[in-house]
């Protein structure tokens, strides 16, 4: 049998730090079946030659490979700052890694990219794509209207958490994506990585386990600054992070403890289609009991590297370039703390973080640009999430986003209770709101209501000030709008047993049911052919609209 028109259906999203693709989509719809870094190394020469990948990888393993290769993160707080790179991954990915040759490809190509795009920048995605790639058609959409689409919505915020940035983006049933009312956040998980390397610099047995992997000699402190941040970024990403939430930390481990009682059901994840999430709890029992083992090991091994170890209750142990830490718990549940609170990052003038700061090389941080200084200005996540809100022009829809809030980002799974800790975030900012709405009776005074530090509603309420709830104005003669009491997150449904607690996947999940039904279309209202775009030229591409349901 032929294989037929989804069959050859290829799916890519570009995130600022990961690339996703898949190609063909199944009954049961498919996790990527590739993922690779959204950067790039430019070989230093006469030729303009990139390596991505795996060859990037070996390169830079390579001895004085810093003066061969200049590292590329071409896509950053949700704009392509460099297109060459980015055709050299886009290439990588689907001429390399995938069984299409350009010559013979007859695969639709489907391509997401964070909101928003202007109509030169979509122009240059559709040449680079139709001319690189040589696909027969074509459809470049925006991730946040996947994600809400994954959710089984179409109209909400999408809450994108992002190794730079976070971004706050409304979307309209009618309207798609509101491009004029996407708000950003200055803080991300880098951050998140930075605070919590400064915490661990104030617990003297980490530092002097770190430092002592210099040898005897010592370390300079920019040295020591660097480990430390990679070792935060390492806790991060074994999942020793958490979100705090209502409840505090013994909520916390409440919650931990549960999870740990309850059985993984292979058979019942084998029935439901769930092969891959089975042998990622295999692996994560192996992994356990790897360390169990490393745990039982003589006090002669690495462990003893660390003097001093703390011995609190909730420590966590992990095993950091070659020597055995313990953790204490406190720092872990108080990482997060920049994404509610940039402000608190002011502290880390004068601190041996600030040496990390300079230290910190495009390499680690996704980017050379220098982080802000002046976080007093910046936006925590949930005020992104209100601004984007108060931009809305109909008031009488703002309420109802707050009812489908999609939280995604690849530190969605990484750090446990962290949507939980989003919701609850915003819907204080919105309970503050409302009674300062209240106090002021909702009248015609102008004093503004405005976010104070960690989102606080400081002002009134009036014509010209920000209206977060989309309350009317009684002395306009507007009819009143109701207010939201809290807020609704929501996640991939249960029936997508592939994507099953993977909500940092919703935008994979959206692309591959946005292109079920847009390559489906006989009118190919939301695709561009190769035919068109040879008559037309690059100026045919378009924003795609959402589709109607």
């Amino acid at each position: 049998m032929p294989p037929t028109r989804e069959d050859k259906i290829l799916i890519m999203t570009t995130g600022s730090r990961t690339v996703r693709a898949v190609l063909g989509i199944s009954e049961l719809f498919q996790r990527p079946s590739v993922e690779v870094l959204t950067r790039a190394g430019l070989v230093l020469g006469e030729t303009k030659q990139y390596l991505v990948g795996k060859d990037l990888d070996a390169a830079l393993m390579e001895p004085g490979s810093g003066d061969k290769l200049q590292v590329v993160w071409p896509l950053r707080n949700g704009q392509v700052h460099d297109w060459d790179a980015m055709a050299a991954i886009w290439h990588h990915v689907v001429l390399q890694m995938m069984p299409i040759r350009a010559s013979r490809n007859e695969s639709p190509l489907l391509v997401s990219l964070p909101a928003p795009f202007t109509r030169d920048s979509l122009a240059r995605a559709t040449q680079i794509l139709f001319e690189t790639t040589n696909c027969p058609s074509l459809s470049v959409t925006e991730e946040a209207l996947l994600s809400m689409y994954a959710a089984g919505s179409t109209q909400g915020i999408t809450i994108d958490v992002g190794w730079d940035s976070c971004a706050a983006t409304p979307i309209s049933d009618t309207a798609g994506v509101l491009t004029h009312a996407i708000t950003r956040s200055g803080v991300g998980m880098r951050h998140v990585a930075l605070w919590l390397a400064h915490l661990l610099a104030k617990d003297e047995s980490v530092v002097h386990a770190l430092a002592a992997l210099a040898g005897s000699q010592g370390s300079s402190e920019e040295q020591l600054s660097r480990r430390l941040f990679r070792l935060a970024s390492h806790l991060i990403s074994e999942g020793h992070v958490r979100a705090k939430t209502e409840g505090g930390d013994e909520g916390d481990r409440r919650d931990k403890d549960g999870e740990e009682e309850v059985e993984f059901d292979v058979a019942a994840a084998l029935v439901a289609g769930r092969e891959r999430a089975a042998i990622e709890e295999q692996e994560r029992k192996n992994k356990a009991a790897l360390q169990g083992e490393h745990h039982t090991a003589p006090s002669g091994g690495a462990a003893a590297t660390q003097k001093g170890a703390t011995d609190s209750e909730g420590a966590v142990e992990t095993t950091f370039e070659g020597i055995r830490l313990r953790i204490h718990p406190a720092p872990l549940g108080q990482a997060c703390e920049p994404l509610w609170d940039p402000t608190v990052l002011l502290s880390l003038k004068g601190t041996l973080a600030e040496a990390a700061l300079r230290s910190l090389g495009a390499e680690d941080v996704g980017s050379g640009v220098a982080l802000s200084e002046d976080w007093s200005t910046c936006r925590s996540v949930q005020d992104a999430a209100f601004a984007s809100v108060d931009q809305v022009t109909e008031a009488s829809t703002r309420p109802a986003l707050w009812e489908s809030v999609v939280v995604t980002g690849a530190p969605v799974r990484l750090v446990p209770n962290l949507t939980q800790a989003v919701n609850q975030a915003c819907t204080a900012l919105l309970a503050s709101s409302a009674a300062a709405a209240a106090s002021a009776g909702v009248t015609g005074d102008s004093t503004p209501i405005a976010p104070g530090p960690g989102g606080v509603i400081l002002g009134g309420s009036g014509r010209d000030s920000p209206n977060l709830l989309g309350i009317a104005s009684r002395d306009a003669g507007a009819e009143g709008v109701a207010q939201p009491i809290n807020v609704r997150t929501l996640r991939v449904p249960d029936y997508f047993a592939e994507y099953k607690d993977r909500n940092d996947l919703a935008p994979f999940l959206g692309a591959t049911i946005y292109a079920k039904l847009a390559f489906s279309d006989p009118y190919g209202r939301n695709t561009v052919s190769k035919a068109v775009y040879n008559e037309r030229g690059p100026g045919t591409s378009f924003a795609v609209p959402a589709l109607s349901s």
